[in-house]
């Protein structure tokens, strides 16, 4: 690792401790990102079986994503059907998107999820999963086109 790379992730963890709150958090992940041609953030508590739409926004943490995406996301109960999800089930390490449709047991939810991301602009990201001490996964995504 380079000095340059370990100075970069120094200075984002600082401005991540001095966030006041979910929003400052949210402002300094999408600056350390937006270079990378990622556009927005996504992160919440992954749930373990199939939940109410009031109960995904409550998991829902940060939450920088084009205009009614998340809405639609929610309404539509995305949530038990994206692939990411699915590959969460049993990966804890990090993936793409990309990654995840490979592993997708149905095809019809990568076309379903996929087409829908994508009329909001979100092409590609990368995923982030992080276990918390009571074993419930957090997830942080980084959504948008991979450049």
């Amino acid at each position: 690792m380079t000095i340059a790379l370990v100075e970069k992730k120094s200075l984002l963890l600082q401005k991540i401790d001095e966030a006041r709150n979910a929003q400052g958090v949210e402002q300094a992940l999408l600056q350390a990102i937006q270079p990378l041609g990622l556009i927005s953030i996504f992160g919440g508590l992954v749930p373990r079986h199939s939940v109410s739409p009031t109960e995904v926004t409550q998991r829902i943490l940060l939450r920088k994503s084009p205009e009614g995406w998340r809405e639609r996301y929610i309404e539509r109960s995305y949530i038990i059907k994206d692939p990411i999800i699915e590959r969460l089930e049993w990966d804890r390490r990090s993936f793409t998107w990309t990654e995840s449709a490979s592993t997708c047991r149905d095809h019809s939810k990568i076309d379903l999820v996929g087409n829908e991301a994508a009329s909001f602009g979100l092409h590609d990201g990368f995923v982030v999963p992080i276990t918390l001490p009571d074993r419930i996964a957090a997830l942080e995504t980084e959504q948008g086109e991979i450049r």
